[in-house]
């Protein structure tokens, strides 16, 4: 959180809202189940977490759809995690397989992408107040905290639903909401869906290979896989912040 904070500072909300999305909290909770709970809990763990992405990817759908009506920050969060919860318990009742998780995913990032109104102003310049960072890292903690201590009484599916939570991207846009109102917000969700490419290219990797395959070397091709999915939206990013 410190380091996607900083980004997000330095280099604009839109590319901290791009790490955001990538696996950065939910690849160490896959590996810390995998060596607690053993290969084939990750295993189907990331099938559930494939089928997640959907739902994280309705959030920000929401999340961005709202906002630019300038309704209350607690009236976006609310309605996008209601969105969220709804869509899993949707997604889950259908039993996918990895792959067409995969492939559901990628239709619906596709889709909102085009959806989400696009930042109408390149940001402002915002004074943080020192409590700002603390907050954050302590939001995002207790969000991983309790995905990954309640594991074991969750099971696999649950815990696979659970991982792909942006315990990073949306205590960011909230935060960044507050401080640079809904331009701000658009940049870190719009961040998070192209990011999102990248966690599902993370949990296809383990999914498949985790059970046979060594797993440092499994989780080394997912994490570098996710990050060279990632790659291509950087000059789009530079190129929109420079204009």
């Amino acid at each position: 959180m410190w380091l996607v904070s900083y980004a997000s500072r330095k280099w604009g909300t839109a590319f901290g809202g791009l790490l955001s999305g990538l696996p950065l909290s939910s690849g160490p909770v896959s590996i810390y189940l995998m060596i607690e709970q053993g290969r084939g809990f990750a295993a189907e763990s990331a099938v559930s977490s494939l089928i997640s992405i959907g739902a994280v990817a309705m959030f920000s759908l929401a999340y961005g759809l709202l906002c630019v009506r300038q309704l209350r920050i607690l009236l976006c969060t609310l309605a996008a995690l209601s969105a969220f919860l709804v869509t899993i318990g949707a997604l889950q009742t259908f039993h996918l397989s990895l792959l067409r998780a995969l492939l559901l995913d990628l239709i619906m990032l596709s889709m909102f992408l085009g959806v989400i109104p696009k930042p109408r102003t390149a940001g402002v310049n915002v004074i943080y107040p020192p409590w700002d960072l603390p907050a954050r890292m302590i939001a995002a903690t207790s969000m991983v905290l309790l995905v990954t201590a309640s594991a074991r009484l969750l099971g696999p599916q649950l815990s696979g639903l659970l991982s792909p939570i942006p315990v990073l991207a949306w205590p960011l846009c909230v935060f960044v909401h507050a401080q640079q109102g809904s331009d701000g917000a658009l940049a870190v969700l719009r961040g998070n869906l192209q990011g999102a490419y990248g966690v599902c290219v993370f949990y296809t990797v383990v999914g498949m290979l985790v059970r046979s395959w060594d797993p440092t070397l499994t989780y080394t091709i997912a994490l570098l896989g996710s990050v060279l999915v990632s790659i291509p939206w950087l000059p789009r990013r530079q190129t929109a912040r420079a204009a």
